[in-house]
């Protein structure tokens, strides 16, 4: 993306509204995208430290894109979807912050996590006599005894040799590749109140919830309307939630791969936060 500010942005109300965070992101976005030509190709083997970098990457790319598509989505007054996906950016942050807590467990329980959810899905698909429901047959052909011997491969990071199997897995279904829900995963790196305020908080964006869900009716005293239209609705938090966590996110793959982009990271944080300042106050929302 090379384009400038202009160029980028529809100006619209919303635009015009946040136009401060609306620059702010983009710039942001140009420097993280520009940043990926500073690491250099490099071999990966099998070591911790390669594993964690390569981990840590992925994540920062997922952010980058899903941070462009807060962007883009706040833009064309799609708050409400936008908010789901700022979530998004705190939960890769988050993640990569549990393990980067202890990459020596963590890390290899992140990364083979997709063959023991394969393991839990083909014994959700077996009926109580061992064979496959025939609904769910055609899913699994020829592929069960795979799934097994790659389960097999990776148990021992998920049940410790003399444990019984069955109930040390349970802690890791329902998508909980640490063994724990993602409040623990908060508390444990010291980002609860975090995890309260944007992971908690936007999932009534993410699913069905009546603060979600507000942002379609109009009511009077005597009619109400449904519709879907440009709304500055729920911008401002998706945009600062968003840019907050991709920047702390970038901060951390920066260090991982020695940048020494902490000064300009802060730089823009520190921009951020006087952003923030004077649109609540602006607003009202303090009392000066």
């Amino acid at each position: 993306m090379s384009q400038g500010q202009s160029d980028f942005y529809e100006d619209n109300v919303v635009y015009r509204k946040f136009k401060p965070f609306f620059d702010l992101g983009k710039t942001i976005f140009d420097f993280g995208n520009q940043s990926q030509d500073d690491v250099k190709p490099w071999n990966k083997d099998e070591s911790l430290e390669s594993h964690l970098r390569d981990v840590v990457s992925r994540l920062y790319c997922s952010s980058l894109k899903t941070f462009l598509s807060v962007l883009i989505l706040c833009n064309k007054g799609h708050g409400e979807d936008a908010m789901s996906l700022a979530r998004t950016t705190f939960d890769n942050y988050l993640t990569l912050r549990y393990i980067q807590q202890n990459p020596s467990d963590s890390i290899y329980k992140f990364m083979n996590y997709p063959f023991l959810e394969k393991k839990f899905m083909l014994d959700k698909a077996k009926r109580p006599d061992g064979k496959l429901r025939p609904d769910v047959k055609v899913l699994f052909l020829k592929k069960e005894m795979e799934i097994l011997r790659q389960y097999h491969q990776v148990k021992v990071f998920y049940v410790k040799q003399g444990q019984d199997e069955e109930n040390c897995l349970k802690k890791f279904k329902s998508g909980k590749w640490a063994g724990v829900n993602r409040r623990q995963m908060a508390e444990d790196t010291c980002l609860a109140f975090d995890y309260d305020y944007v992971f908690h908080f936007h999932s009534h964006f993410t699913h069905p919830h009546p603060v979600g869900l507000s942002g379609f009716c109009e009511e009077t005293e005597s009619e109400v309307r449904y519709r879907v239209k440009l709304s500055a609705k729920e911008v401002f938090p998706a945009l600062l939630v968003s840019i907050k966590y991709f920047l702390l996110t970038l901060q951390e793959w920066g260090k991982e791969f020695k940048m020494g982009k902490e000064e300009a990271i802060n730089s823009f944080l520190n921009q951020l936060g006087k952003l923030e300042h004077d649109y609540l106050r602006e607003v009202g929302f303090y009392n000066e």
